[in-house]
């Protein structure tokens, strides 16, 4: 990759969407993971699932598209 920034506001992601990116990284879906960890060092995100289990929102180490964070 050429380190360059892919994305410059994080989004909430649908469970939906998180299933089919396990499914494409062939990872097990079922039951859903608490979280989904991608990247590393400064490229690192964690898709973490909501209380509902209907979303997963995504936090790095500079910001998260939970509703508290807004």
């Amino acid at each position: 990759m050429s380190g360059k920034v892919l994305c410059e506001s994080l989004k909430t992601q649908s469970a939906e969407a998180i299933k089919s990116l396990l499914t494409w990284k062939k990872v097990s879906c079922d039951p859903l993971p608490e979280f989904v960890e991608m990247g590393e060092g400064d490229n690192r995100l964690v898709l973490v699932l909501s209380k509902k289990k209907d979303a997963y929102y995504t936090v790095t180490a500079k910001g998260c598209s939970c509703p508290a964070a807004t």
